[in-house]
This record gives C-alpha cells, structure tokens and sequence, in this order.
C-alpha cells in the first residue's frame, strides 16, 4: 500500500491541476474536497488515517 498524494490523484484523474512550468498547482477548493472524500473513506474503514487505501 502507497499513501495517497496529490500527484497520485492528479495521474489518477481523481483531482484536477494545472501545468505551471514544470510544476502541477491545484485549486485549494479541490484540494479540501479530496482530503474530505480521504476521510470518507477513512471513517469507511476503506482507507486508513494515513490516507492510504486498503
């Protein structure tokens, strides 16, 4: 199990980002949204705390 990161959801289409330079930026609105959907799944009992899925 790997922990989930913003660079993991990003190649999995899970949250969007744009290109600036080299460099991937986020919107903080959806940032908050993933990290409430990782807790979701957290209290679910299908990730753990950490944010990784089981």
């Amino acid at each position: 199990m790997h922990p989930m990161t913003l660079r993991q959801w990003a190649l999995d289409g899970k949250i969007p980002f744009t290109w600036v330079g080299r460099e991937r930026r986020f919107s903080s609105v959806d940032v908050r949204s993933a990290d409430d959907r990782r807790r979701l799944l957290a209290e679910s009992g299908q990730c753990s705390e950490r944010g990784q899925v089981s």
